[in-house]
């Protein structure tokens, strides 16, 4: 008896350990999303806060990179599928104050929308107007980030960028699939 449980429970030990659904999605993926997209570097900035847009194309790019479905191409006419951003909020937000009324606190806040577009019949592939980032933060002179939640608002504004282009990225990636017969046709995901 002891050794059927032991036997049962070593089955079921293995073959958890052996089947990672992740692994396999992401291989199938793969094999299935192949084709190429182009990014325009110029995301649109509609805030008051310039110079990090290029920045934030550059994450999106090294995010779909490093996830490997799609092909970065340099030109609009290469592209199977067209990204599109525009960046509609850049809210720096003092949260506390210390004893000499200068913040100790900020709360950053960027929101963008995204726009996937198929370049062959410029059908609106995914449309998502509001994607949000945050990230609280102790203030910190820029370049001297001490231990704790400290840091500098370009700090905290990289770290939401990242997380965004990763949102980005697998929503994209939720949204599409291609069929590997016929590049010109696009399905949608439900």
């Amino acid at each position: 008896m002891k050794f059927n449980l032991f036997l049962f429970m070593s089955l079921i030990l293995f073959s958890c350990t052996a089947y990672s659904s992740h692994n396999i999605q992401k291989d199938n993926l793969k094999h299935v999303i192949n084709k190429k997209i182009y990014v325009d570097r110029y995301f649109i900035n509609s805030t008051n806060k310039f110079g990090f847009e290029t920045k934030f194309a550059n994450a999106v790019i090294d995010e779909l990179l490093n996830d490997g479905c799609f092909s970065i191409v340099n030109t609009k006419e290469d592209a199977d599928v067209i990204l599109n951003v525009i960046v509609k909020k850049y809210i720096l937000e003092p949260l506390t104050y210390d004893i000499n009324d200068l913040v100790k606190q900020y709360k950053l806040y960027i929101v963008a929308s995204i726009t996937l577009i198929n370049r062959y019949d410029n059908a609106i592939i995914l449309s998502n107007p509001r994607i949000e980032g945050v990230q609280i933060f102790e203030h910190s002179i820029a370049g001297y980030n001490s231990i704790g939640d400290e840091m500098s608002e370009e700090e905290a504004r990289e770290f939401i960028l990242e997380k965004m282009s990763k949102i980005i990225v697998k929503k994209i990636i939720k949204r599409v699939k291609f069929t590997s017969q016929d590049i010109k046709k696009i399905h949608y995901v439900t």
